[in-house]
């Protein structure tokens, strides 16, 4: 395929997922705990997250976009290395912002309880949503998104609309 063809969907794919993400995450330029009680860890901008977070520091819009784009390259990576072929740039889209929401996924037992993810649950086996991709079943993809609405266990509202508006983008792709 052509890589100037790949690299505009992937910018694309990336404006959608990043419109996406920008409307749940909201921006803080200030860090704060994650509002999921069993994640507390330092949070920026977008929701983005990780060793680079300085606590105390006060972000730029400008800092914030670019974390932004990097998280969003980081989740469409993985994407990519969890699908084996071309997916409709929406659908990738809704797949790229719900990855960055949920991560890859890590299997593990006892204490290593692992995480689902979209690459793999803690089971060691590869999501529903990531088996109907790389099978190319968009429809099936898509309707996905509602069985990703909990955090430990518990239901939250902020999850429910987010996998919708994902669920809608998805199949305004199809």
């Amino acid at each position: 395929m052509n890589p100037r063809v790949v690299a505009g969907a992937s910018a694309v794919v990336l404006a959608l997922a990043g419109a996406l993400t920008s409307s749940f995450e909201g921006r803080s330029h200030t860090v704060y705990m994650d509002r999921l009680p069993a994640l507390a860890i330092p949070t920026v901008c977008d929701g983005h997250t990780g060793p680079d977070v300085v606590i105390g520091k006060v972000y730029t819009d400008a800092e914030c976009d670019a974390l932004r784009q990097q998280d969003l390259l980081a989740a469409n990576a993985i994407v990519r290395r969890c699908v084996d072929r071309e997916m409709p740039p929406k659908v990738e889209a809704a797949v790229t912002d719900f990855t960055l929401n949920v991560g890859a996924g890590r299997a593990g037992k006892g204490a290593d309880r692992g995480k689902d993810g979209f690459c793999v649950l803690r089971s060691g086996k590869p999501s529903t949503m990531r088996v109907l991709a790389n099978a190319g079943d968009w429809a099936g993809v898509c309707r996905q998104f509602m069985a990703w609405t909990t955090s430990n266990g518990v239901e939250y509202g902020g999850l429910i609309k987010r996998r919708r508006k994902e669920q809608a983008l998805c199949e305004s792709g199809l």
